[in-house]
């Protein structure tokens, strides 16, 4: 299955093949993956994130709101919306295209030398 990744920690964005559980913890980077469902640009997605990233340094937000504030933290996958069953479904090609006009970039000072630049996910509401 095709996912999107948000790479916060390396900077990039791209899609990847997903088919089992182990695929989204070598993709995402962690130990412990947390799913849940989002609107993101009015469209509803499963994401697959890193359950504990609030407790990684640093801390990486991944995913705003219309407002600017974070929805989620640190690498995830976004996934088509399952619709409640038990299986993850594959991006189509039109939801990539979907999900790539909700990326911005932006630029988070880490310290008074050091400014961390990376693509996020823009637009994203709870259900």
């Amino acid at each position: 299955m095709k996912g999107l990744l948000i790479d916060v920690h390396n900077a990039k964005i791209q899609e990847v093949e997903v088919s089992e559980l182990d695929d989204y913890y070598k993709w995402i980077g962690c130990e412990n993956i947390d799913i849940t469902s989002r609107k993101i640009g009015g469209r509803i997605y499963d994401i697959i994130c890193d359950d504990e990233g609030f407790f990684h340094e640093p801390v990486l937000v991944s995913a705003v709101d219309s407002e600017q504030n974070a929805m989620l933290v640190g690498n995830l996958i976004v996934m088509g919306n399952s619709e409640g069953d038990e299986i993850l479904h594959g991006l189509s090609n039109e939801e990539l295209k979907h999900l790539k006009k909700n990326l911005a970039v932006i630029g988070v000072e880490r310290d008074e030398k050091t400014t961390a630049v990376y693509m996020m996910l823009c637009n994203v509401e709870y259900l």
